[in-house]
């Protein structure tokens, strides 16, 4: 019974981190449109937000899809299936904990309005939540 109750946790929180992580990423690339340098963004290391909305587009999507199915078939597309599996879990996790702290650190750089700090915050911590609920493989 414990072990039912946990799998429901985990989809849960999937399902949860990845239909915030979809939503703030589509509203926040909105925002920003194409370029993204109306908020002096690219002057924190050269990089751009967008492309880390994009990825969460991307992997909120599979979020939302396991935690409603319980199925890793899409996860096992992105991952890869075979002997490096484990290390492309590891590094699928680096680059959302990564991207959330940028998004997060991000915020308290630029010139924005409170709101879309809020927002970029929320959804920093929907990367690393993403980021948990891949880590619980």
């Amino acid at each position: 019974m414990a072990h039912i109750i946990n799998r429901l946790k985990k989809r849960g929180l999937s399902l949860i981190s990845g239909a915030v992580l979809v939503a703030l990423s589509a509203l926040l690339t909105i925002r920003l449109g194409p370029s993204g340098l109306t908020d002096f963004s690219f002057f924190f290391f050269g990089f751009d937000p967008v492309y880390f909305y994009i990825l969460g587009l991307v992997l909120g999507g599979e979020r939302i899809v396991f935690g409603l199915t319980g199925s890793e078939r899409v996860f096992r597309i992105i991952a890869g299936d075979g002997v490096m599996y484990y290390y492309s879990i590891m590094i699928i996790v680096m680059i959302l904990a990564v991207a959330g702290i940028y998004i997060m650190a991000l915020s308290f750089v630029t010139f924005s309005s409170t709101t879309f700090r809020l927002l970029d915050i929320l959804d920093g911590l929907a990367f690393l939540a993403s980021a948990v609920t891949v880590w619980m493989r």
